[in-house]
């Protein structure tokens, strides 16, 4: 097993009926086998049930096609049987070969690092099923470059939300796939039978769009951190208060991203060159001597490894775990997984036309948003009592103090992910001394003057599928009244300006598409937003009574002399009770289609 090194992990199973595009490549079922042949450097036939004098018959036809070399496991009885066989050409190294999985070392494109392929057949008898997943647990162990898993694995993969519907077998594979730090790489496959070839093509992405900065928790752990900070934001810029701010903000966005470069590089060069300076010197026949040296470069190493950890983490998204062992692969799996669920290949428009360039899937997707973003400016109705106050009104129109900002600041999620700045709210919170004077000047601006630039209310929007399948504009959600409550009109403005200011840019495999402005909605992640669906419930409940009272729709009794009910609210919920006739049934959707243009 020592001889197995890597680190990103894939599986492509025969069977699953998708599939992703993503740096490692695509799984695909080619037109034919010969057509497979001609255009793979590796061919791995499964289940080769042939006896030995026909199968060097067989080897010897496919020679002609050139694949000159081969290794395979015969059968047992009936059942089993692999052959793997290779081009001239191709570099492959035998790894080991053992319960119908065979395992090689290879490279797949010279200009990167070797990959560990394991061909594999999977068993259908849970005992002897362990055992092979037994053995890549080991392997797994002492690997640190990228690994893949191809061949008919015999298993059914599930999301996590399905794991009441495991079977005992497939819920022991996934466990260990997870520790393993696999991720499914999708598969397309032809109809009928799934015993049909499937073919790898390690294609990388290429990509010249731009991708917007983001800034790293790990950055804050480097001792020069705060000075970099202190360089880049305490510049003296002549201007107004919020010209100020986004001038400080895009000179730190320049800095940080140069110094990165500088401190941190390419993290798993730098560890890769410290366990060599180590194993140098772990080496060295003059051991004592280099005993303060060994100590010092393993405190270099762990110091690395916890940066990388924090980076994989925090591109992952996960806040459940806190505390690991350096479980890095834990954390590369999960930003993969969450990268490969949010990668749009193809989308198809309502007339069925499919579309793969990344402009057309962009204008689709903006056309989409944009459209779905815009109201039809209704008429409100008098169903709404006055219900605030004057003495409300002074309280929201009121200039914040300084201690008011930082407390709210303090309170806000830190490492959510960030607006168009790339700043998240925890980069203001860990250094609202250096930052702090800045943000108060202009959030105490705003309340003064009502008018908030367009660049404070610039949104990325990005999009989550609501199904495993999505091939359309609306599979995908995005993730960004008053006056009838008699708010102030000074306050009103207020949300007006958050609304109206608004300009959006979808992200596309991680890039800003072209920007547009909706006119209903307040930006993704605005910590409005909760309070104003408060507001727009309410609004629907009265709604609802309003419609009960004209005879709209009829209430339901729980008993005969109890108080009818329209409806009941809980957090996002709502549940509308009503007579079963049609009558009633035009009445809710009159409703609801009256809400839905507000």
């Amino acid at each position: 097993m020592d001889n197995f090194d890597g680190m990103e992990h894939d599986l492509a199973e025969e069977g699953e009926h998708f599939a992703k595009d993503n740096s490692h490549g695509m799984v695909e079922a080619p037109a034919s086998l010969e057509n497979f042949s001609a255009n793979s450097n590796f061919l791995h036939l499964i289940h080769f049930k042939v006896f030995n004098i026909s199968l060097n018959m067989k080897i010897l036809s496919w020679n002609d096609q050139g694949y000159c070399n081969h290794v395979n496991i015969n059968r047992v009885g009936l059942a089993g049987g692999l052959i793997l066989m290779w081009k001239d050409e191709i570099h492959c190294e035998i790894q080991h070969i053992s319960n119908n999985m065979i395992h090689v070392i290879t490279r797949l494109d010279p200009s990167k690092p070797e990959v560990l392929i394991s061909f594999m057949y999977g068993s259908t008898y849970f005992n002897k099923k362990k055992d092979q997943w037994d053995l890549m647990m080991q392997i797994s162990e002492n690997i640190m470059q990228p690994w893949l898993i191809v061949g008919d694995l015999n298993l059914h993969l599930h999301d996590t939300s399905e794991a009441s519907s495991f079977s005992t077998e497939d819920r022991y594979v996934q466990e260990k796939m997870n520790i393993c730090g696999f991720m499914d790489i999708g598969y397309t496959v032809q109809a009928g039978s799934d015993h049909c070839p499937i073919m790898l093509i390690p294609k990388e992405t290429t990509s010249n769009t731009w991708r917007p900065f983001k800034f790293f928790v790990m950055w804050m752990k480097h001792f020069a951190f705060r000075n970099q900070l202190q360089i880049a934001w305490n510049t003296n810029v002549n201007g107004f208060v919020a010209f100020n701010l986004t001038n400080k903000q895009q000179r730190t966005r320049k800095i940080l991203s140069y110094w990165n470069k500088i401190e941190f590089g390419n993290i798993d060069r730098n560890i890769n060159n410290l366990q060599t300076q180590l194993e140098i010197a772990q080496n060295d026949s003059s051991y004592n001597s280099q005993r303060d040296n060994i100590v010092a470069i393993t405190k270099k190493l762990d110091d690395w490894f916890n940066i990388k950890e924090d980076f994989y983490k925090q591109k992952s998204g996960d806040s459940f775990i806190t505390e690991m062992d350096h479980n890095t692969k834990y954390f590369h799996t999960l930003d993969n997984i969450r990268m490969s669920r949010k990668n749009i290949d193809c989308l198809c428009d309502a007339n069925d036309v499919w579309f793969s360039d990344s402009k057309d899937i962009a204008n689709l997707l903006v056309d989409h948003i944009s459209q779905v973003s815009k109201t039809t400016k209704p008429v409100f109705t008098d169903i709404i009592p006055t219900i605030i106050i004057d003495h409300d009104n002074s309280f929201l129109t009121r200039i914040p103090n300084s201690d008011e900002i930082h407390q709210i600041i303090k309170h806000m999620s830190a490492w959510s992910s960030p607006g168009p700045d790339g700043f998240q709210e925890g980069f203001y919170q860990h250094n609202w001394d250096i930052v702090g004077k800045d943000i108060t000047t202009v959030v105490q601006s705003f309340f003064e003057t009502g008018h908030m630039p367009k660049e404070f209310n610039k949104t990325y929007l990005s999009l989550i599928p609501k199904t495993d399948n999505a091939k359309r504009p609306v599979d995908f959600r995005p993730i960004g009244i008053l006056r009838q409550f008699s708010f102030d009109a000074k306050f009103c403005g207020y949300i007006e300006q958050c609304i109206s200011t608004t300009t959006i840019y979808v992200l596309l495999k991680g890039s800003p598409t072209e920007s547009f402005s909706p006119t209903r909605g307040i930006r993704q992640g605005d910590p409005l937003s909760p309070y104003l669906f408060i507001l727009r419930m309410e609004f629907l409940s009265r709604f609802l009574l309003n419609a009960e009272t004209s005879h709209l729709i009829s209430s339901v009794k729980a008993a005969r002399k109890a108080p009818g009910i329209t409806h009941l609210m809980f957090a996002d919920d709502i549940l509308i009770f009503t007579k079963a006739d049609m009558h009633n049934i035009e009445g809710i959707m009159s409703v609801l289609d009256y809400f839905s243009s507000v």
